[in-house]
């Protein structure tokens, strides 16, 4: 069955880096280069949080729809922690991912919890992976897997990572790595029938799925143990900027995406629909981005957010 977009949402803003979809699943959070927004189950208007650098990475510590948290991982290398309680936000912390006495490291590519969430995992574009000590807030272990990340998934176990290197997409085991350990006995090449896999990418790491941006422009969904194409999400036109996927359990679930359009901001409308899925045990989310300038106001970006939601059986 393919999937069906069941919410849309135009928004006008600087340029998104990067999605991400609540645990609870009403919330989305996306990164751009002024800060943060968090959009409530679509409402038109999000809360937004100005920072200092882009946000590249989002991680969720913990979500309802009054009441969140949050770390983001910016372009300088450095986290902010953030906190949202009836209708106010704050700051928990801020530090420096890797040299507490540098203003700028390479960009946070990826984050996830480990360790019962008393350590941070953290990828950076320079291929360097490092543990947080969040209790300390120190390096308890760091390695570098030799390639350069332009994007990045650590899977929810923490046991593996996905990235996007220039022309190939790797994959690292995770689980018995450790601080001057040989990590070329621990990579895997994901061979894909199409050698161009362009950025962002989203790994679905419970079925060895990958998301990726396509040719067309679409988002082409791959079967990584196979190499092979499984599946495409079609949208119309625009540039792919992020990807986020999600799975969940309700009866009626909804998926979030972002696309382009090419109405103007003032001629776009907002809908929703529900999509039954009662007999459905698991379904799967995946948020997409795009971007397109109008040429009547050339300084200003337009984005469309899109939910797209799929039947999917239990494996």
């Amino acid at each position: 069955m393919p999937y069906s977009c069941v919410k849309s949402i135009r928004y006008n803003g600087v340029p998104i880096r990067c999605l991400s979809i609540s645990p609870c699943g009403n919330l989305l959070a996306c990164g751009a280069d002024d800060g943060l927004r968090v959009w409530d189950d679509f409402d038109a208007d999000p809360i937004v949080v100005l920072l200092e650098f882009p946000v590249s990475e989002i991680l969720w510590i913990s979500s309802q729809l009054e009441d969140w948290k949050l770390v983001c991982g910016l372009e300088n290398g450095s986290f902010v922690a953030l906190e949202y309680h009836s209708g106010k936000y704050r700051s928990q912390g801020r530090f420096m991912g890797r040299d507490s006495n540098a203003r700028s490291c390479p960009r946070v590519a990826a984050l996830r919890f480990c360790g019962d969430a008393r350590f941070l995992l953290t990828a950076f574009a320079d291929g360097s992976l490092l543990c947080f000590s969040l209790k300390n807030r120190t390096v308890t272990w760091a390695t570098n897997l030799d390639s350069t990340i332009m994007r990045a998934i650590i899977s929810p176990s923490a046991e593996s990572i996905v990235l996007l290197a220039p022309g190939a997409v790797v994959s690292y085991t995770l689980k018995d790595m450790h601080l001057g350990c040989d990590v070329a006995k621990y990579r895997r090449s994901v061979s894909l029938q199409q050698r161009a896999i362009a950025s962002p990418v989203s790994f679905v790491d419970e079925r060895d799925v990958l998301f990726t941006e396509g040719a067309s422009g679409d988002v082409c969904v791959w079967d990584m143990k196979r190499g092979s194409l499984i599946d495409q999400i079609h949208h119309d036109g625009g540039k792919l900027l992020a990807i986020d996927t999600r799975f969940g359990t309700r009866a009626e679930f909804e998926v979030a995406t972002a696309r382009a359009t090419i109405s103007p901001p003032e001629a776009s409308s907002v809908r929703s629909e529900k999509v039954s899925m009662s007999e459905v045990s698991s379904t799967t989310e995946a948020i997409l981005v795009d971007e397109i300038r109008h040429d009547s106001r050339p300084n200003l970006a337009s984005y469309s957010l899109l939910l797209f939601s799929r039947k999917i059986a239990k494996k």
